[in-house]
Formats: structure tokens, sequence, C-alpha cells
């Protein structure tokens, strides 16, 4: 898999370029039904399926003492981007500028001259665009100008629930770490450093590993078996 660590110096030159959009936080079941349609669409064409992601996560951007508790380090997030079947993914700096584009902007200047987007999957909560005016039914709206296709993915149910980033980090800071599975299609992982502890649990005859994670979504306060 390539990875683009700046969309907005790179240019694509890839064969028909199915894309996809957003922060991709956790690569839960909702965001791999977009990926199945993406991987399907460019495989159909003999393409290229491509993810475009923001980095930093633009809540971290706009409100950082309310950031969201992130689910996956970045690298972490391109290994199972990578794992699932994206092609490539490219990296969009999210600063002041990004920010600010406008949505015609970002069709033009992003998904057409840089990504050489010919087809475009979302989700049904996407958007873009300064103060998030575009939106799918904007890209909808202006495809036939740019001549490229749209298509969006409804949301994934489960138990009742829609799958989301936001309900994965809800079910794991409650420790219900089950459910966040279910979510997900594979067990919750943390990535940090081991750190020493007190040691109570040698003294107890269970050791454990106290962990330093580089991510921010921490499962409540407990002991979990590894």
């Amino acid at each position: 898999m390539t990875i683009i660590e700046d969309v907005r110096a790179h240019e694509a030159d890839w064969p028909h370029v199915v894309l996809t959009i957003g922060s991709f936080d956790g690569v839960h079941l909702g965001h791999q039904r977009i990926l199945d349609r993406v991987i399907q669409r460019a495989s159909a064409h003999n393409g290229t399926a491509v993810a475009l992601t923001m980095l930093p996560h633009p809540r971290e951007y706009f409100a950082p003492q309310q950031a969201p508790n992130l689910l996956t380090t970045p690298a972490k997030k391109f290994a199972l981007l990578g794992a699932y079947g994206v092609d490539a993914v490219l990296i969009l700096p999210f600063d002041r500028e990004t920010a600010n584009l406008a949505p015609q902007t970002f069709i033009e200047e992003v998904l057409l001259s840089r990504c050489h987007a010919q087809e475009i999957v979302v989700g049904h909560d996407f958007c873009f665009g300064k103060d998030a005016k575009g939106d799918y039914e904007y890209l909808r709206e202006v495809a036939p100008c740019y001549g490229f296709e749209v298509e969006e993915v409804p949301p994934l149910l489960v138990d009742g629930e829609r799958v989301s980033s936001t309900l994965v980090r809800e079910r794991i800071l409650a420790g219900d770490l089950g459910q966040a599975a279910r979510l997900l299609g594979r067990p919750y992982s943390l990535q940090g450093e081991v750190a020493p502890g007190r040691n109570i649990g040698g003294e107890l005859g269970f050791p454990t590993a106290n962990v330093r994670p580089l991510h921010s979504a921490v499962p409540a306060q407990g002991v979990y078996i590894a």
C-alpha cells in the first residue's frame, strides 16, 4: 500500500481512482462497509482503491480541549486500511488552509486536481469544506459538471444502533470491550510503552503489564486479560 503524507504536494497517477474520504478512526464495521464498496468498484474497473484521510482529526484542530478519544494511532489506522485492501492512503493535513477550503475549491483542488477521483464513495453523514457546507447531496449535484460518479453508503446497524467511532469510544470507555469488538469486527487493541508499576500483580501470582498508550481511548479502569 502507498501512503502519501501530503496530498497537496502530490498528483495521483493511478488508473480509475475510486476514492473515499473520512477520518476512519478505528476502521470499524461501518467504515469497512464503505471500504468494501470502494474496493468492489475499483476492482470492476481494474482501478485503484484510495482512502483520503485528515491529520490531525478535524475535532482536534477546532477544539483541542474537547478532542475525541482516538481509537487508533495514525500508523495503526494506515495498517488497518492496508490490511483491508486499500491500495493507497492520501493524507490531507488539516490546518487553517484546509479548514477554509470552500466545498467547490475542495473538489477542484483536492479531489480532482490531486486525487484524480473518478468515483467517490462516502458515508451517510459525510461532510466537507468550510463550515461543513459540502455533503453527499452537494457532490451528487455537481458530479455531472465535473465528470465523476458519486455514491452514498447507508449506515450499518448493530443491535439497533448505528455503528460509529463515537459509539465504539463509548463502549471502550465504559469497559464493554465485548461490544466494542463486535462493532470493530476484531478485538480492541492498545499501542504504547510498557511502564514500571508497583508489582502488585506479580506478588499475587498474576503479573501485569502497565501500558502508557499512544492514543486516548483507554478502557475503564480494571485488569484485562490479553
